[in-house]
């Protein structure tokens, strides 16, 4: 939040044996100052309580999202037409 205003949204879903973001967005200026790393982090220090993995899909136009995942441990999982389907397994942190 800035004042009153958001600066930016997170959706995380509960699938049982994975925490899935369905979401994580900034914006543009709020962005490359360490809040989508924190918001990240939270998610995985969530799931390395439960013995989890996080999993994702991102675009694949947005090669500055992917890299931020690959960055933070998430590998390549598999593909949609459209997206990466990326993980973050429980044994890979």
């Amino acid at each position: 939040m800035a004042g009153d205003e958001p600066v930016g949204y997170s959706q995380v879903e509960d699938q049982g044996e994975n925490l899935f973001i369905r979401m994580l967005l900034l914006l543009p200026e709020y962005q490359h100052r360490g809040l989508g790393t924190r918001l990240l982090n939270q998610v995985i220090e969530l799931a390395r309580a439960r013995s989890s993995g996080v999993r994702l899909e991102v675009f694949k136009l947005n090669e500055k999202a992917k890299a931020f995942y690959e960055y933070h441990g998430f590998r390549d999982e598999g593909e949609t037409p459209d997206s990466y389907v990326m993980a973050l397994l429980p044994d890979e942190r």
